[in-house]
C-alpha cells in the first residue's frame, strides 16, 4: 500500500519540480504510514526525496512507535538536549534552487529553524502535492467512508429519539459525543454543533447553556472517526409544530440539496454542483441567506479537497467524496441545514448517509 501511495506522491512532486516533501505529523502522515503521532514541540519528520527515498526524523522517545511501522527507511532519532535540524541539513542536501514542500500543520517554529539551512530554496505546502494524491478515494477508503457514516446514521437516529424540550444545547452536544462511542467509533470528528431556534441562523453556532424550546428547529450537525476515516451528516429538526415560513425554508433547503446530490456525476464541474443548490435557493429569493458553500471534500481530514463551491472549476472524477449541505439563516430567527456524504461513481454517484431528510417533529 505504501508503495502505490508513495509513486503517486513522487509523481506529483516530479510534475511540480518539488525536490523534497518534509511530513510532521498530521493527516498527511497518517496517509502514507498510519503513525498517528502527537503534534508537539518536539520534531517529528518523515522527509522524501524525489526519487523516493524516505527518512525519518524523529525523538529517541518515538522511535519504537516508528519502527512499528514496519517501514523500510532510516530513522534518525535524537536525545532531547540535541538539536534535530542537524539530521535535516544530513538528509537534505538541497541545491540553491531547490524546491521544499513543508507539512501545512508543521508547526511555525520547527519551519523557522529550518529555513536558514537552505537561504535560496523555495519553500511551498505539501498540499500541492498531498491534497492531489489524497483527493481520489481508494476502494479501501470508500469502504472506510461509508462504514463510519452508517455509525452516523445511527447516532443522528438515536439523539433524535433522545432530544425533549428542556434540554440544552450542551447536554444534547455531550450526548452526542458518548453515542458515537458507544455505536463503536473510534471518537468524533469535530465538536458537534447543536443550534436551536435563533442561535440556527449561524451556520457554526457552539453549543450553549440555551434550552431547547418548544416551536424551535434545532440543527445537528456531527461525526466521527472510524480507522483514521471521518463521517459528518447534518439535520434539522422541528420541536413541535414548526410555522409555515419555517417549513417552507424547510422544503427549499431539501430540494436544493437533492438537486445538487443527483447533479453529481463524472466530468462536471464542482462549481456546477455549487450552482444546482444555489439556484435552487436563490429562485425561491432565498439566495442571500445561503452563505457558505455547498461542500467540502472528507477523508482523513474532515474538510479537504474537493470544494464544492462556484470558484472550484475542478472536474469531479470517480472516487472523490464530499459532502452536500446547502442551508438558509435567516437571522435571529431560525436556520435550516442538511448535509449527506456522497461519492462519485463511474457515472453518478453513491450517498452514505441514508437517515431521513423529510422534517422531523418532535
Amino acid at each position: 500500500m505504501l508503495a502505490a501511495k508513495l509513486n503517486a506522491v513522487t509523481k506529483t512532486m516530479s510534475a511540480n519540480n518539488i525536490d523534497y516533501i518534509i511530513l510532521s505529523p498530521s493527516e498527511n502522515l497518517f496517509y502514507l504510514t498510519e503513525l498517528d503521532i502527537l503534534q508537539d514541540e518536539r520534531m517529528h519528520l518523515m522527509v522524501i526525496s524525489a526519487a523516493g527515498n524516505i527518512t525519518f526524523i524523529v525523538p529517541a522517545m518515538s522511535k519504537e512507535l516508528v519502527e512499528k511501522a514496519s517501514i523500510d527507511a532510516p530513522i534518525l532519532a535524537w536525545d532531547d538536549g540535541d538539536d534535530p535540524v542537524e539530521l535535516v541539513a544530513e538528509v537534505i542536501k538541497a541545491e540553491s534552487t531547490a524546491k521544499i514542500a513543508v507539512d501545512d500543520k508543521m508547526w511555525s517554529q520547527h519551519l523557522i529553524s529550518i529555513q536558514p539551512l537552505y537561504p535560496q530554496a523555495v519553500f511551498t505546502p505539501a498540499s500541492q502535492v498531498m491534497s492531489q494524491v489524497r483527493i481520489i478515494k481508494a476502494k479501501d477508503e470508500q469502504e472506510k467512508l461509508a462504514q463510519v457514516a452508517a455509525i452516523a446514521d445511527q447516532v443522528m437516529e438515536q439523539i433524535i429519539s433522545e432530544i425533549e424540550v428542556g434540554q440544552t444545547e450542551q447536554q444534547v452536544a455531550a450526548r452526542i459525543e458518548v453515542l458515537f462511542k458507544e455505536f463503536g467509533a473510534d471518537d468524533i470528528s469535530f465538536k458537534p454543533i447543536v443550534a436551536a431556534g435563533e442561535n440556527a441562523s449561524v451556520p457554526h453556532h457552539r453549543p450553549s447553556a440555551k434550552v431547547l424550546q418548544d416551536g424551535d428547529f434545532v440543527i445537528l450537525d456531527l461525526g466521527g472517526k472510524l480507522k483514521g476515516y471521518c463521517s459528518d451528516i447534518t439535520r434539522t429538526i422541528a420541536l413541535g409544530e414548526p410555522a409555515a415560513e419555517m417549513k417552507k425554508v424547510y422544503a427549499v433547503v431539501k430540494e436544493a440539496q437533492e438537486a445538487a446530490c443527483q447533479g453529481v456525476a463524472p466530468g462536471r464541474p464542482c462549481s456546477d454542483i455549487d450552482a444546482l443548490a444555489r439556484d435552487v435557493i436563490s429562485g425561491h429569493g432565498y439566495g442571500e441567506l445561503f452563505v457558505h458553500r455547498t461542500g467540502h471534500g472528507i477523508g482523513i481530514d474532515i474538510h479537504e479537497e474537493p470544494y464544492i463551491v462556484e470558484t472550484n472549476k475542478r472536474k469531479l472524477e470517480p472516487g472523490m467524496a464530499f459532502s452536500i449541505e446547502p442551508g438558509i439563516y435567516v437571522p435571529g430567527k431560525f436556520g435550516v441545514r442538511i448535509e449527506d456524504i456522497v461519492i462519485v461513481g463511474e457515472a453518478g454517484f453513491n450517498r452514505l448517509n441514508n437517515f431521513t431528510r423529510e422534517l422531523i417533529r418532535k
